[in-house]
């Protein structure tokens, strides 16, 4: 576990150093399949805080609290990467984030754990925020996150490329 920390710190590290601090990306294509999306559609995941996300076809939900359905939540569109789409998503798409390939095929070199075949991107666009029963917009509602999911696809290990904040989520 302090082996993934130090890596996806590291990574954390590079990212916010190369970050070029654009945040409102269109992204220009679509290469998700039925094959990879189905990895994290119709799913829920716990994060470590406590915090429920919920994956429909192309809906989230980001609840603040596990099994609350009525308040205190996220809700928007994912698009889901995974191997290859990813890497390429997030050095061609997510550009000017900074990530190249180099030094995500260096990361994945560091690590048995973390490889290209279990690298994810998801690209969050959040059309509101549920609190305390008044419903808003997101002050930045293009939230990317990159990572790795593990573990049988029942761990995901992911930052969010805005903030640099690590989450981890399993599997319900």
């Amino acid at each position: 576990m302090k082996k993934r920390l130090l890596i996806i710190g590291i990574t954390i590290v590079m990212l916010l150093i190369s970050l070029t601090g654009c945040m409102n990306i269109e992204p220009t294509r679509n290469l998700e399949t039925k094959e990879t999306k189905s990895v994290v559609e119709n799913t829920k995941w716990i994060a470590s805080d406590g915090s429920e996300m919920i994956f429909g076809k192309k809906e989230l939900r980001w609840y603040q609290k596990e099994g609350y359905y009525d308040d205190n939540y996220y809700f928007g569109k994912y698009e889901f990467y995974i191997g290859d789409d990813a890497v390429q998503f997030i050095t061609t798409d997510l550009r000017s984030y900074g990530v190249t390939e180099t030094e995500l095929e260096e990361l994945f070199e560091r690590s048995d754990e973390y490889n290209r075949d279990n690298f994810v991107v998801f690209n969050i666009e959040y059309d509101g925020l549920k609190l305390n029963g008044e419903t808003t917009k997101p002050t930045v509602s293009l939230v990317p996150w990159f990572g790795f999911i593990l573990e049988d696809n029942k761990y995901l290990d992911v930052a969010n490329m805005n903030t640099g904040t690590y989450y981890d989520f399993t599997k319900k």
